[in-house]
């Protein structure tokens, strides 16, 4: 039935009260004990990121928005709310697209879209089908590092690029730099409301230029793990630096220039993105480990080509296993975006003297 039946003419419809400290959504990261943990935002959190990265997109009601990433993955929230708050068009493209590129760069020409988000991997993928590009289009790249030759390649076919860093905890993107030819490579400054420190091993401010664990801070900060106090105390700390009060520990290694900008360097643990997600190796350890067929794997990335990364893992095994056999545990205990796409059997596991 429509609105416009007879049954609706007199029907009321109780608009929902919501909080913004009601949780919006969780969404699941992975976790080196072989569990996910379940990352949970506030409807306060979300808004706040939507309002702060919105000051430097500047999203018109005029713009055609491309939402291509799963909602599994954080930046959809951007994708989908960034577009409805500022009555753009959005386009939701089926997940297919992200791995053709001459689909994808047929959609984005047939649909005349104006702004767009994915990984650097992604680009890779709608670059090498030739796309061309356009000066009207807004692009953000983000969940992994953005290599020069790729910079120069997209700065050639859009209209602005901006390179955005932010963990799931901080709610999608927490720091932004709009992108050029010249000079390092960062992941930029903070979007409003965020704050950003670099601490030491003592959790104290490290001095300009040197080299620190990042923490984040401000409204946009996650309510925690869901159901998992332990984690949640563990990464969420108590700090007088920040004005809530509260620190997130990124576990990414940057340091603070002269000219305000953040620059990335590694992880502090075994974490790697992959084509976005977030990827505990030692999860994937954890659970192959449990195959009684194993005795023993490690967890790598191979990357044959400048931003191809692979997963691969090496196991030592009594069995010659294949692909085939280990895929009902990969299918069982992960997410499809962490299952090995090589696997190698090894006599032993290398070790350091």
């Amino acid at each position: 039935k429509s609105l416009d039946d007879e049954a609706f003419k007199n029907f009321t419809f109780a608009r929902p009260v919501v909080r913004k400290e009601d949780p919006a959504y969780v969404i699941f990261t992975s976790g080196s004990t072989g569990t996910p943990k379940a990352v949970q935002i506030s409807h306060g959190a979300a808004i706040h990121f939507l309002e702060g990265i919105q000051k430097s997109l500047l999203l018109k009601e005029s713009d055609i928005c491309l939402a291509l990433t799963t909602v599994t993955f954080d930046i959809s929230v951007l994708e989908i709310f960034g577009a409805v708050l500022q009555g753009a068009t959005m386009i939701l493209a089926e997940s297919a697209y992200a791995a053709d590129g001459d689909a994808l760069a047929k959609l984005i020409r047939d649909e005349n879209i104006s702004f767009m988000q994915a990984t650097p991997s992604g680009y890779r993928i709608l670059l090498d089908s030739g796309w061309k590009g356009r000066t009207d289009i807004q692009a953000i790249t983000g969940g992994e590092a953005l290599p020069r030759d790729l910079l120069e390649r997209l700065l050639s076919r859009v209209g602005r690029l901006w390179n955005a860093y932010g963990p799931t905890e901080a709610t999608v993107w927490a720091t932004i730099e709009l992108m050029s030819a010249e000079g390092a490579i960062t992941i930029g400054r903070p979007l409003p409301g965020y704050e950003t420190f670099i601490l030491n091993d003592k959790r104290q401010l490290q001095p300009l230029g040197a080299w620190g664990e990042l923490f984040i801070g401000g409204p946009s900060l996650a309510d925690g793990y869901l159901k998992d106090e332990i984690k949640t105390s563990d990464r969420f700390i108590p700090h007088s630096l920040s004005k809530a009060g509260r620190l997130y520990a990124t576990g990414d290694i940057v340091r603070l220039r002269s000219d305000g900008r953040l620059e990335f360097k590694a992880r502090l643990d075994t974490q790697v993105k992959i084509r976005g997600y977030r990827i505990e190796l030692e999860e994937i350890e954890t659970v192959v480990s449990k195959d009684s067929r194993i005795r023993s794997c490690a967890a790598k990335v191979w990357e044959p080509t400048p931003g191809d990364q692979r997963l691969v893992l090496y196991f030592v095994s009594d069995e010659a296993l294949t692909m085939a056999d280990l895929q009902t545990t990969f299918r069982s205990f992960l997410p499809k975006y962490m299952w090995p796409t090589h696997i190698e059997r090894l006599s032993a596991l290398p070790l350091t003297p």
